[in-house]
């Protein structure tokens, strides 16, 4: 599993990249510079995956998504490289739950820190 939205309001499957500049992308076709929007992200542990859950109101669909993934923070995928889930909130009000590689989750991190 790559860099890419799992749930929220963005289509499941949506990648995210980093690009060469440092800006956050998001989109396979239509992109979007997120960069700029971020302003809060959480990494999901399994200590706040069920508050996660309940706040954005996803229910049921949302504890379904994160089933067949496992708890998704700190589990290894397909080889070496560890994905961690990542829940984003952006000044539009869209938010969106990702799993993504520790060089996204550390720049996402760091930029809704800012």
């Amino acid at each position: 599993m790559n860099n890419q939205v799992v749930e929220g309001d963005f289509r499941k499957g949506t990648l995210i990249s980093l690009t060469l500049f440092g800006r956050v992308i998001l989109g396979n076709w239509k992109r979007i510079d997120i960069t700029d929007l971020i302003y809060k992200a959480e990494k999901i542990t399994s200590e706040n995956k069920k508050d996660i859950i309940s706040a954005t109101g996803w229910g049921v669909l949302s504890g379904l998504t994160f089933g067949p993934l496992g708890a998704l923070a700190g589990l290894v995928f397909g080889g070496r490289k560890k994905q961690y889930g990542i829940m984003c909130y952006l000044k539009d009000d869209r938010k969106f739950v990702a799993v993504v590689d520790s060089e996204l989750l550390n720049k996402i991190m760091m930029l809704s820190s800012e």
